[in-house]
C-alpha cells in the first residue's frame, strides 16, 4: 500500500512538474480497496473491503458522502461512546401530554346574596364518559374546581359558563363577571383574565367564554372566578366548563 502511495504521489509530483506542461495540476486520492478506480467526481476516495462501502470527498463541491450500508434519505450521522458513526432515521420524539383535563358540569348551582365572589365548583357531580371527562396527571380537582400545577410551565386553558341573572329583572351588561384566576400556593399573587365574549342569549341569561395562556409556578392554582358586579343580585350558574393542557413544562 506505501508502495502504490509513493508511486501516485511521484507521478502526481513529474507530471505537475514539467513533463506535463499546465498552470493547474489536479490529483485523485483512492485508498483501500481497488486502489487504482476512483470515482470521477472525487477528490478522495477510502473504500472498505466491502464494495460500494466509501468515504469520499466531491472535487467540485467538497461535499463528504459517506457510505457504510446504512446511509439514506432524511438520516444524520450518529457516533456510539467509542466515536464508532453511522446514519439513523431521524428519531421523532414522544409527545408525551403530562398534564391535561376537562371538566364540564350542567346540574344548576344558586349563588346567593351574600356571596360576592364564587369559584366555580363541583364538577364531580355531573357523571360524563372518558371523552368528555379526563384528567392525565390527577392535577385538577373535580370537587374544588381547581387546577393544581405541578411543574413550571406553559399552560392552556379553556373556560366557559352560562349564568342566569334572577330577581325577575333585566340586568344591563357585566352583572356578573367571570374570570379564569391564577393564585399563588401562598396567596400572595393573583392575576385574573377576564372571560370575554359575553353573550346575552334571552334577557338576564348570559353566556361567556375564554381562552388564555398562562406561565405558572410550580403550585400556581388555576380556576373559574365569578364576582357579582351588582349588590343584591341573586343568580343561578346553569352550567360551565373549564378544561386546560401543558404545552411547554421547565424540567
Amino acid at each position: 500500500m506505501k508502495q502504490k502511495l509513493r508511486l501516485i504521489a511521484a507521478i502526481t509530483a513529474m507530471t505537475c512538474g514539467g513533463l506535463l506542461l499546465g498552470s493547474t495540476c489536479y490529483a485523485q486520492v483512492k485508498i483501500g480497496t481497488n486502489p487504482t478506480s476512483i470515482d470521477g467526481n472525487a477528490n478522495l476516495e477510502v473504500e472498505a473491503s466491502t464494495i460500494g462501502r466509501k468515504v469520499s470527498v466531491h472535487k467540485t463541491t467538497g461535499k463528504v458522502t459517506i457510505k457504510d450500508g446504512t446511509e439514506g434519505a432524511a438520516k444524520v450521522l450518529t457516533s456510539d461512546a467509542g466515536g464508532n458513526a453511522e446514519w439513523k432515521d431521524i428519531p421523532i420524539r414522544d409527545q408525551k401530554v403530562e398534564y391535561a383535563f376537562r371538566a364540564r358540569n350542567d346540574v344548576a348551582v344558586d349563588v346567593q346574596t351574600g356571596s360576592n365572589t364564587y369559584v366555580y365548583e363541583g364538577y364531580d357531580l355531573k357523571t360524563e364518559t372518558a371523552g368528555n371527562r379526563f384528567n392525565t396527571g390527577d392535577r385538577f380537582n373535580f370537587t374544588s374546581g381547581v387546577f393544581t400545577a405541578l411543574k413550571k410551565g406553559y399552560y392552556l386553558f379553556n373556560a366557559g359558563i352560562r349564568v342566569d341573572i334572577k330577581n325577575g329583572t333585566t340586568p344591563g351588561s357585566h352583572q356578573v363577571t367571570a374570570s379564569v384566576k391564577r393564585r399563588s400556593a401562598d396567596g400572595t399573587f393573583s392575576d385574573y383574565r377576564g372571560i370575554v365574549n359575553e353573550t346575552e342569549l334571552v334577557n338576564g341569561k348570559y353566556s361567556y367564554n375564554v381562552s388564555t395562556l398562562y406561565l405558572l409556578e410550580a403550585n400556581d392554582q388555576v380556576y373559574i372566578d365569578i364576582t357579582r358586579a351588582v349588590p343584591g343580585r341573586d343568580y343561578k350558574i346553569v352550567s360551565g366548563f373549564l378544561e386546560g393542557v401543558a404545552i411547554g413544562l421547565f424540567e
